[in-house]
């Protein structure tokens, strides 16, 4: 249903613009990507191209696990993922947590209690630095164990390796991380630690061990809160997409078939054959998440690469860089003895080839795991700015980084270094248009009345703060932002718009399911700087049904007068908001929960100037009475600034609603029962006639999801 109107002002409506730029010609990138792909017969590849702080390309060929390959398709990054733990450990570093000289297994060290006592005594010599700069002792190459981490995926493939299930008794039973480093741990070191350099995925998996030891927190729930989330990289996960699972065998002949056609060996569909996809699901079955998951067990994609690189390596900002520049030098840097101080090229932490000359890179070409990946990247000179700047500003930088993901089943590679000459000479890089990263945010992109806005309607709740973070990073804030549960799962919907001054883009966004931990998290950000600009509480899937709340705080030139409170009865709020009212204050949230039958309030009241304190509030108006009110306060010069729903008694939604007597927009319209698939049109809709979206809420009716959206045109139009 719509409802419509005006404020007494009145004022023309402007045509919205809808749209995403697209890049300049990348004829000749496609064809040598294309080319390359086609030359080392990967069944499937993902490209970037990263210049001057923007992803000015990314693309895919080919199929990647059943999909075809785009831009965005997950796929595993490997050793890649001890660029991650490299980076987690040395923020751990950052923060006092430990320091890269600590012993690992020595007196006091941080897994000490793992060192058997028959062990190899020089396992109490091994620091952190040497598991970084794969200096611990372990050598992959040394037979018969080999890489104690793919020792199932070796034995399943009956190579000539040590059993370790077998060494343990543990006769076609699963081999868990903790029997690995049991295992290993009892034979002796190949070397001396800190003597040589040898690859070691165990060393690895054991940093894995001093994060959590370090930190307190699981593995992957450190590396996402404190990588993660600050890089914006809301695809990042361990493991594979379970969503594609029941997918890849309906896809997989198709993707055989391309093959053997590519091949010009195309024969009947009948025929027997293991498919790449195939072979991929049983790399992966064996090599399970939480076995591998610091040193092989991270899936990526082009996009979250880019933003790690720029985040860790690029970084202008010091208030939300990832490292301490110093740390960032450390990883790079020449390393101590035993490499020769006058080589070019050295091994950096993380699993990074370092040179000379500001390059480094990752290479793997690895035949068993089917996989070929390169990371490049030429640090260019540091701007001073800590804003993403157009691409034409004096301040850009001359950086390159070129990201590579792909699939093969073949035994051989050539180098990627062939592919990145042919991209540095047939791409024109300053040529490019917008960053591909903001293709990356999705959701809808309008243009209307002057404003950027970015409008998403079903983010996954999981994905929501490191989401959040790479909106930042393209320039964007949070507008509004509501969340909401259907079915088993939450999610967000939310409105983004593009900053026009630095002091927009400083903002946190938290969620806790805890009364007390939220608001010791607002009262610490208060005195930081921050004030809290947003409150919502609903129910959370990812907190087991608990009642979460959502907070956002922003950062503002004047401290104003602000009032708030979480969780609390409708009597204590009831009590609140008249005390309120008698010094001077607003409503501006007034977000409700229900526990067991009882309505609690979350809410924010802020001190106005006593010409703008008109406003009225409601907290159980059903869909029917809400449209009324909306249209009843509008004649009487209130408009609808905030908008909350929850569940009523019988089931059926009810909304919180406060109006305010200062009004921000022109002309209105409150649009309701809307699904979910209809919402971006009618956003794009009401886009075109000048309309902005201002609100968006959530709400189910008769068992079915719905939105409500209020659009408003500005004062000013």
């Amino acid at each position: 249903m719509l409802a419509a109107g005006h404020s007494r002002r009145r004022g023309d409506i402007d045509n919205a613009v809808s749209s995403t730029r697209t890049v300049d010609d990348v004829t000749k990138v496609d064809a040598a990507f294309t080319k390359y792909v086609f030359d080392e017969q990967l069944s499937g590849a993902v490209l970037g191209v990263v210049h001057k702080d923007r992803l000015v390309y990314a693309d895919g060929r080919g199929f990647v696990r059943g999909h075809d390959a785009e831009a965005g398709t997950l796929m595993p990054v490997l050793g890649l993922s001890k660029l991650l733990t490299a980076v987690a450990v040395l923020r751990l570093a950052d923060h006092g947590k430990l320091r890269l000289g600590d012993k690992v297994f020595g007196h006091g060290g941080l897994l000490q209690r793992h060192r058997p006592k028959a062990g190899d005594r020089r396992l109490g010599d091994i620091t952190v630095e040497h598991l970084l700069r794969h200096q611990g002792g372990w050598d992959e190459t040394v037979e018969p164990l080999y890489d104690p981490m793919l020792n199932e995926l070796y034995v399943s493939r009956q190579y000539n390796v040590t059993d370790i299930a077998g060494e343990l008794g543990k006769h076609g039973g699963r081999l868990e991380r903790a029997d690995i480093m049991r295992y290993v741990l009892r034979q002796p070191l190949a070397f001396a630690p800190g003597s040589r350099v040898a690859h070691s995925n165990f060393g690895y998996s054991l940093l894995g061990r001093v994060i959590e030891a370090a930190s307190g927190h699981d593995y992957h729930a450190y590396v996402r809160r404190h990588v993660l989330v600050p890089a914006g990289m809301w695809h990042t996960r361990i493991g594979p997409d379970p969503h594609e699972e029941g997918e890849l065998r309906v896809k997989a002949m198709q993707m055989e078939k391309v093959e053997r056609e590519a091949e010009g060996r195309l024969t009947s569909d009948a025929e027997t054959t293991t498919t790449t996809t195939d072979k991929h699901r049983e790399i992966y079955d064996l090599l399970r998440p939480e076995v591998i998951d610091s040193t092989l067990g991270w899936h990526s994609n082009v996009y979250d690469l880019a933003r790690l690189v720029a985040n860790v390596f690029e970084s202008r900002d010091p208030s939300t860089a990832i490292l301490r520049p110093e740390s960032v030098k450390r990883m790079l840097a020449r390393p101590p003895l035993p490499v020769r101080q006058h080589s070019e090229r050295w091994q950096g932490m993380g699993d990074l080839r370092v040179e000379n000359d500001n390059k480094f890179w990752y290479e793997s070409h690895d035949p068993i795991l089917h996989t070929t990946i390169f990371l490049y990247h030429q640090q260019g000179a540091r701007a001073t700015t800590g804003r993403r700047q157009p691409r034409s500003a004096a301040t850009a930088r001359a950086d390159v980084t070129m990201l590579l993901l792909g699939m093969t089943h073949k035994q051989r590679n050539h180098l990627t270094g062939s592919l990145r000459h042919q991209i540095a000479e047939s791409l024109d890089l300053d040529a490019y248009g917008d960053d591909v990263l903001l293709r990356d945010l999705g959701g809808s992109r309008l243009t209307v009345n002057g404003r950027d806005l970015i409008v998403k309607y079903r983010v996954e709740e999981h994905r929501f703060a490191a989401l959040a973070s790479a909106m930042r990073l393209e320039g964007f804030y949070p507008d509004w932002i509501h969340g909401y549960s259907d079915g088993h799962h939450s999610y967000y919907a939310m409105i983004f718009a593009r900053a026009t001054d630095d002091n927009q883009l400083k903002f946190v966004v938290h969620t806790s399911a805890s009364k007390k931990h939220t608001i010791s998290f607002i009262s610490t950000e208060v005195s930081r700087g921050f004030q809290t600009s947003f409150l919502q509480s609903f129910v959370s899937a990812a907190h087991h049904g608990q009642v979460c709340h959502l907070v956002v705080m922003k950062r503002t030139p004047s401290m104003r007068r602000m009032e708030f409170n979480v969780g609390v009865t409708i009597g204590e709020y009831t009590a609140s908001r008249q005390e309120a009212t008698l010094g001077g204050f607003r409503p501006l949230v007034q977000s409700v929960d229900t526990h067991r039958g009882a309505l609690y309030i979350s809410y924010l009241f802020e001190q106005v100037r006593a010409r703008n304190r008109k406003s009225e509030s409601y907290h159980d108006l059903t869909l029917a009475r809400l449209e009324s009110e909306v249209r009843a306060k509008a004649v009487s010069g209130l408009g609808l600034d905030y908008l909350d729903t929850y569940a009523g008694p019988d089931g059926e939604p009810r909304f919180s609603a406060v109006f305010g007597g200062q009004r921000a927009y022109n002309r209105w319209l409150l649009q309701t029962e809307m699904a979910l698939g209809d919402v971006p049109t009618q956003v794009h809709t009401w886009a075109q006639r000048g309309y902005t979206p201002r609100l968006l809420v959530a709400y189910h009716t008769s068992g079915q999801l719905r939105f409500a959206g209020l659009w408003v045109t500005p004062l000013n139009v």
